[in-house]
């Protein structure tokens, strides 16, 4: 039921809004059936597609959508919904997947270290009949959430992404190390930046195995690549570059494009290191913190990248919403979620506004848009970091106990996380 609403509401979005009246800000230029168009009009034309610079996605990738298309009665990309309503779909049964997955994965962790528990933290334990509960208002998430409404308008073609990661993740939490790292070749062929759930993946199991797996998988994929192209490897300028690079600084719901058009351009090659080395230094400290948890990782990798690289899509970040209700175990040690969902509501209702009033009244300017972005971003980063502050929480709380904590002359302590380090200090009232 469901689904059947989610689809229903999608098809009167489009019969009430146009792609390009929310393309701008809630796509990407990496993420866009635009491309798949484009594509066609420059194979009949007989130029190598991989030339210009209006296409950046994989040769497979964009084989594979086009195949759909032509399955459900298309041959131009004009069926262009129908195929992304069909990967949506996909990508809710992989949701599904992953919650029964995530739900085995949780409990088998919980009873291999409730040992190590405080006695007093029997409540906070997890049932089996807690996280079945937990299937609905993921799966009513994952089709009413605003963000992925308006990306499905605007024909983004993230949804191929979030199947393969989804996916991946399932099997990660399964512990098939060498199916995941196979899936996150593929979702790292089409769109790099999954690149980094190979960290966890290789802390959860034989790390050779899964790297070989992952290494096969990826030059497959790449080859198959170079010989539907004719032989030619312009297409790996045409997409890895271009994510590395980010030279297309057209505006959307990222930091990258207002800082590289601020950029003197003799700096702007340090900027791009910089912007990249943000994404790639992050993981070690991360992999070190979690590396008990690969699955609880693999999220926390995911979201950062899916926040922070330079062409970003509000779909993956919808998703990335989903995965959060996952853990619901979470929220109640997330003290300040509430003004990081109302932030992300007050950039959803004015990204629109100030977009239109910036390119067409001429009453605002790349400021206003760009607070909005600043903003989302924000917000996304807030809600992480509360996340991972929420899970150290009751990791602390299920190994010492719920009940206040004492100094040695009987008066009570308090825990204060202490950031940027994230020290578990006590404090003498």
């Amino acid at each position: 039921a469901l689904c059947l609403a989610g689809c229903l509401c999608r098809l009167a979005l489009r019969a009430w809004l146009t792609p390009q009246s929310v393309r701008a800000w809630s796509s990407s230029p990496v993420e866009s059936w635009t491309a798949v168009r484009e594509y066609l009009a420059l194979r009949r034309a007989g130029v190598d597609p991989y030339d210009g610079s209006a296409l950046h996605l994989p040769p497979l990738s964009l084989r594979l959508m086009l195949a759909a298309d032509s399955l459900l009665g298309g041959g131009d990309g004009d069926r262009a919904w129908l195929v992304l309503l069909a990967l949506e779909l996909a990508g809710c049964l992989a949701l599904k997947r992953l919650l029964r997955e995530f739900g085995a994965y949780t409990l088998r962790r919980q009873a291999a270290n409730v040992a190590s528990y405080c006695s007093a933290s029997v409540p906070m334990l997890l049932s089996g009949d807690s996280l079945r509960r937990l299937r609905l208002p993921v799966i009513a998430a994952y089709w009413f959430n605003p963000y992925s409404l308006v990306a499905s308008v605007a024909e983004a073609t993230t949804p191929l992404s979030n199947l393969v990661v989804l996916l991946c993740l399932a099997e990660l939490c399964r512990g098939r190390v060498g199916f995941a790292a196979a899936l996150c070749a593929a979702a790292a062929y089409h769109g790099l930046y999954p690149l980094c759930l190979i960290v966890p993946i290789c802390l959860a199991g034989p790390a050779r195995p899964a790297l070989l797996a992952f290494a096969g998988t990826l030059a497959c994929l790449l080859a198959a690549s170079y010989m539907l192209t004719g032989g030619s490897w312009a297409y790996l300028q045409s997409v890895y570059a271009f994510h590395a690079l980010a030279p297309d600084h057209t505006p959307g719901f990222s930091l990258s494009w207002y800082l590289f058009c601020e950029a003197f351009d003799h700096f702007r090659s340090l900027f791009q290191a910089v912007f990249q080395a943000n994404l790639v230094c992050v993981l070690a400290p991360l992999a070190i913190r979690f590396r008990s948890d690969p699955c609880f990782l693999a999220v926390i990798c995911w979201a950062y990248t899916a926040i922070f690289k330079p062409y970003c899509c509000v779909s993956e970040q919808a998703l990335i919403a989903c995965v959060f209700i996952m853990h619901a175990q979470l929220h109640a040690h997330m003290r300040r979620a509430l003004l990081a969902i109302i932030l992300l509501i007050v950039a959803f209702v004015l990204a629109p506004i100030m977009h239109h009033l910036w390119l067409y009244p001429g009453s605002a300017n790349s400021n206003f848009y760009f607070a909005i972005s600043l903003l989302h971003c924000t917000a996304m980063a807030l809600l992480l970091y509360l996340f991972c502050i929420a899970y150290l929480k009751r990791e602390f709380l299920l190994h010492h106990g719920p009940q206040p904590l004492k100094f040695s002359d009987g008066t009570e302590a308090k825990i204060v996380l202490q950031a940027p380090t994230v020290k578990l200090l006590f404090v003498n009232n």
